[in-house]
């Protein structure tokens, strides 16, 4: 087990390639608040146990994975999404056996989301588009050798101005973010594909690469390319800010790293 530090704890047997998304479990019941669900570009998806420092489970996506998230109330299930433009199920602790594809996009998949209170999964895509899909239904059967899907219909289609690079849902609220620093944000219990409820952009100044809302519901943290993450709120009452994080200074020259993931722990927040 790796050494926890003022840094923290390096988890143990860590993807052999870059990291893209980091999601903790969030259904609250005692045996799943501390795993911690990893997505990765050399194809994989991976479930750690925090608080042991182990590796739970892996499978292959069948292509770089740029995020998977935990789908049901007991987060007995996963979704991931990647280079292969598809979203697969893969229900935890089952044979590794082929995924099911429940949805498809015409380029990339970057980001998925889960809304509890509908069933459905959310998928974001570089073809400027969000869709839902029913997370029950499988197309798998109708998918082509390239994996991508003729036959998944989506629920919603929601146009977008620029490409998704992330996105996340907190109670009725599902958190959008895209290409030049913009984002949406929709009421989950009545997706209007010809507006958005708020339409505003970040705080920060560069290329966003994550978002996440806070446990509490009241807002969300985004992260950069510029090594900084803010905090801003759906109500315009309360103040954004930002922070500097991941630089280090070698021979008094700063290197600043791009934050890729933000999680937020369920219970420590």
């Amino acid at each position: 087990m790796a050494a926890a530090s003022v840094y923290g704890m390096e988890l143990s047997s860590p993807p052999s390639d870059g990291v893209t998304s980091v999601n903790f479990s969030r259904s609250g019941a005692q045996k799943t608040q501390d795993l911690l669900l990893v997505s990765s570009w050399d194809q994989g998806v991976r479930l750690y146990s925090v608080g042991t420092n182990t590796l739970r489970y892996s499978y292959d996506h069948g292509a770089a994975a740029l995020d998977a998230c935990f789908i049901g109330g007991s987060d007995d299930s996963v979704v991931s999404c990647g280079l292969d433009m598809c979203v697969k199920k893969h229900s935890l602790g089952e044979a590794r056996g082929k995924a099911d594809v429940i949805g498809s996009h015409e380029a990339g998949v970057k980001c998925l989301s889960y809304i509890a209170d509908n069933d459905l999964v959310v998928s974001g895509s570089w073809d400027k588009t969000v869709r839902t899909w029913d997370p029950r239904v499988s197309s798998s059967a109708g998918a082509s050798d390239n994996g991508a899907t003729a036959g998944a219909k989506p629920i919603h289609k929601l146009p977008m101005p620029g490409k998704v690079f992330s996105m996340d849902a907190r109670g009725y609220r599902l958190v959008v973010a895209m290409a030049q620093r913009k984002i949406h944000i929709y009421d989950t219990r009545k997706l209007d594909p010809k507006h958005a409820e708020i339409e505003t952009e970040t705080l920060l100044k560069y290329q966003t690469r994550s978002v996440r809302c806070f446990p509490n519901g009241l807002g969300y943290a985004v992260a950069s390319i510029e090594g900084r993450v803010s905090f801003e709120y759906f109500s315009p009452e309360k103040k954004p800010f930002a922070f500097k994080c991941h630089r280090r200074v070698e021979d008094g020259v700063e290197y600043v790293y791009p934050v890729n993931a933000i999680a937020f722990h369920p219970q420590h927040g």
